[in-house]
């Protein structure tokens, strides 16, 4: 250590206090699963209900969500250069804030223009302000040794399983309104929550987990580390993780907004279709801390490939299974376990190749780049299920994709920029 001030020293860890990076991974943890958890989990099981309430096509019925990754990917880099500025705990508190207004609007909704408009110009950037970018810069910043499993941890997305269940119960009961009431109240009960959020160790006199025993490995890592926004960009390791995480994501968009619309037209009911996409939600949960085990074993890269391989299995399946309640649970179990370990492991590989001092303007960065994944891919499967009258075409076309990303991280080999 050099040029250690009076200061510095004052802001070594105390032994004695307790550990409170435990604590920022439950919070990051409540706050990315209400922010994509919440917004994934309730709107797979109301497109059927849009497109009725509004006398619309599916296109548009499933357009919601896409819209407001459209604006979490546009505001994304701006979110990560904010976070270098101001203070996680206030840009959190602002999305959760964001987010109860969003819901409280949507009550008031009278046409699927003005339902979309929400989704686009409030959820969005509310989502964006809470969500992944926030979340996984907190726990990355208090854990280095674990920290795959730390955002694994943080990405579990448990209210994918949980709010379909929910979602349907009070949507067949009360109606949309009542629905979005009830998620309206969600997000004002988080601020006080969130109040409690320290951005980082050095705040509270403590230092991140296994901080002294990585500092070899991140001077070694130091060559990779991009410093301008512009070379960030220009990086073939960016490039190449964009890509991959965009892919992936759109295969889990279209999974989460279409499978519970996909179960009706096997011939499912409502409860049981919200049942199937529950399935897909609660093994996310799963998929996140065993990709994240993974990770800290073999690394973020391979442990991509094998998600990526892994997951053209259970889609493949969904070509031969029919109104089998049993059979398409057990594939949205299959399929969950490979979508809940997507952006954990884009936490760990930009850690791995791009430098843990530029992580939030890379995801911030990646989010941005996955505009056309984001919005494209659930409009896209109405589309074509609006010109085939089904999702065949749409699956093959993801199958595809994700054996192409899984052999691009096998080979991929970043290397270290020359100064």
């Amino acid at each position: 250590m050099t040029h250690e001030t009076a200061d510095a020293v004052s802001e070594r860890p105390s032994r004695t206090t307790k550990f409170a990076g435990w604590r920022m991974m439950v919070i990051a943890f409540l706050a990315q699963n209400c922010a994509i958890g919440l917004s994934f989990g309730v709107y797979g099981t109301i497109v059927n209900a849009l497109q009725t309430e509004f006398g619309t096509n599916r296109t548009l019925a499933s357009s919601g969500l896409s819209l407001a990754m459209l604006s979490m990917g546009l505001l994304s880099p701006v979110v990560g250069a904010l976070l270098t500025r101001f203070s996680i705990r206030a840009l959190m508190i602002t999305g959760a804030l964001m987010n109860a207004a969003g819901y409280a609007l949507l009550t008031q909704a009278d046409s699927i223009s003005l339902l979309l408009a929400i989704y686009l110009l409030i959820l969005g950037p509310g989502i964006c302000l809470l969500g992944v970018i926030p979340s996984s810069a907190l726990v990355s910043a208090w854990f280095e040794k674990g920290r795959g499993r730390a955002l694994g941890f943080v990405n579990m997305p448990f209210f994918v399983f949980v709010f379909p269940i929910i979602s349907a119960a009070v949507l067949q009961a009360y109606g949309l309104d009542a629905l979005f009431g009830l998620i309206t109240g969600i997000f004002l009960c988080l601020p006080p929550i969130l109040l409690g959020v320290i951005d980082f160790p050095s705040k509270v006199n403590q230092e991140a987990l296994g901080a002294a025993e990585t500092e070899a490995v991140k001077r070694k890592t130091a060559a990779l580390n991009p410093g301008s926004t512009l070379e960030i960009i220009a990086n073939p390791s960016f490039m190449v993780l964009a890509l991959g995480i965009g892919v992936l994501t759109a295969g889990g968009v279209m999974m989460v907004t279409h499978l519970t619309p996909l179960a009706l037209n096997k011939g499912l009911h409502i409860g049981s279709a919200s049942a199937v996409l529950s399935a897909f939600g609660v093994a996310g949960a799963g998929g996140a801390l065993a990709f994240g085990w993974i990770a800290d074993r073999i690394g973020g890269p391979k442990a991509l490939a094998l998600l990526s391989f892994s997951w053209a299995a259970p889609w493949s399946a969904l070509f031969f299974i029919g109104a089998s309640f049993l059979e398409l649970v057990v594939t949205a179990l299959l399929m969950g376990i490979c979508s809940g370990g997507i952006v954990g492991l884009c936490g760990v590989v930009a850690n791995q190749w791009l430098g843990l001092g530029n992580f939030s303007r890379v995801m911030g960065l990646i989010y941005f780049a996955k505009i056309p994944f984001l919005f494209g891919a659930a409009p896209f499967a109405g589309f074509l299920y609006d010109q085939t009258g089904g999702y065949e075409t749409s699956i093959a076309l993801h199958i595809a994709t994700f054996l192409a990303i899984g052999a691009l991280f096998a080979l991929y080999r970043p290397r270290p920029s020359v100064s």
